[in-house]
């Protein structure tokens, strides 16, 4: 028996499970996971390391936002020295760097969204053929095939891009109260 959504497994097996022909004919219903420890084990591994992955990628990608916006405060501080002095207050000055930060954001998931889904959809189509290095591989007694095809589900990949562009704003806030409490008189000193 088949499934067609994953997220049916605990009421089929449940259903199965209370099933009296099940019981009559002296049969007992399992799951995949619990017939191949080995082979949920290895998924579960696998699950785990990619969200490592994850993680040190999202983390490379806040060092870098963080990086160019600091450093963006940190070479117009002359500038918001002028702008302090003349009457703009921190409230706007803040607001200002926090709205430059979600262009950034912004523009980098709109350009990483289109790169991201063309890379999936080619690699969908096209998967890459790794049996000619490793010609045999199983786990759990089973064969695995060797051709790395992507496929991201649509919620997954714009669970990511919103995520991303949250974290980008939240990193860009330190640099936005890093500009408003800039001091007019230090920041014309600066130049």
């Amino acid at each position: 028996m088949y499934l067609q959504d994953r997220h049916m497994q605990p009421d089929a097996l449940a259903h199965l499970r209370n099933s009296t022909a099940l019981e009559a004919a002296g049969a007992v219903a399992v799951s995949w996971q619990e017939m191949l420890t080995d082979l949920a084990n290895y998924i579960e591994v696998d699950s785990a390391s990619n969200y490592i992955f994850q993680a040190l990628l999202f983390l490379v990608i806040l060092a870098g936002v963080l990086n160019t916006v600091l450093m963006s405060v940190m070479e117009r501080t002359y500038e918001f020295g002028v702008m302090l002095s003349i009457g703009m207050s921190r409230a706007r000055l803040l607001l200002m760097v926090v709205v430059e930060c979600a262009m950034l954001a912004a523009i980098g998931t709109a350009c990483g969204a289109a790169l991201g889904w063309t890379e999936n959809a080619l690699l969908y189509r096209y998967p890459i053929d790794l049996s000619s290095y490793v010609p045999d591989a199983t786990v759990g007694g089973f064969f695995m095939d060797m051709a790395l095809q992507m496929n991201l589900t649509l919620p997954h990949f714009i669970n990511t891009l919103v995520l991303v562009f949250v974290m980008i704003l939240v990193v860009g806030v330190y640099p936005a109260f890093k500009a408003a409490r800039i001091e007019p008189v230090d920041a014309l000193h600066s130049l």
